[in-house]
């Protein structure tokens, strides 16, 4: 594209000042651009004519059939890929299900007086390595905060302890 074409590009296609009835720039125009004087062939060696867009070039025609086609036939491979992922999906659900069945077998679980040595001989290793707390005397405030530590449990009615 020439520089009078990029300038002629810039014309406003609703200024009907700006254009002949043939649909060519003016020739003042077209000077006015340029900054010089222009003859009419010049102007008509450039191809502008009133009606083109600017800068637009026509469009290709689309062949919306084969575009169509062309997504049927992505969106097909895309189906298939989703299913086989599906399948690779279900085969290691399939073997997750059938592992989980060993796996509790090869867990023995600890019978009631198993898990009550294990508990009584951890709580004798803490107490041999000192790691036990001393208790610590609870100090009430009042006799009604001794009465109700010792007595009643959970707001009951009728609390139990020193009532006179």
């Amino acid at each position: 594209m020439t520089d009078l074409a990029k300038l002629l590009a810039k014309l406003d296609d609703a200024n009907d000042d700006l254009w002949t009835q043939d649909g060519e720039p003016t020739l003042s125009a077209a000077s006015n651009l340029a900054g010089k004087r222009l003859s009419r062939d010049e102007v008509r060696a450039t191809g502008r004519m009133r009606g083109q867009a600017r800068g637009a070039e026509r469009e290709a025609a689309v062949n919306h059939a084969l575009e169509l086609a062309q997504a049927e036939l992505a969106t097909a491979a895309k189906v298939a890929e989703v299913a086989v992922i599906e399948r690779r999906l279900k085969a290691a659900r399939v073997a997750l299900g059938e592992s989980y069945p060993k796996y509790i077998r090869h867990q023995a679980k600890p019978s009631v007086e198993d898990s009550i040595r294990l508990h009584l001989k951890r709580t004798a290793e803490h107490e041999a390595a000192g790691n036990v707390a001393a208790p610590v005397v609870t100090q009430h405030q009042s006799m009604l905060d001794s009465l109700m530590a010792n007595g009643g449990r959970r707001g009951s009615a009728k609390p139990r302890g020193l009532l006179r």
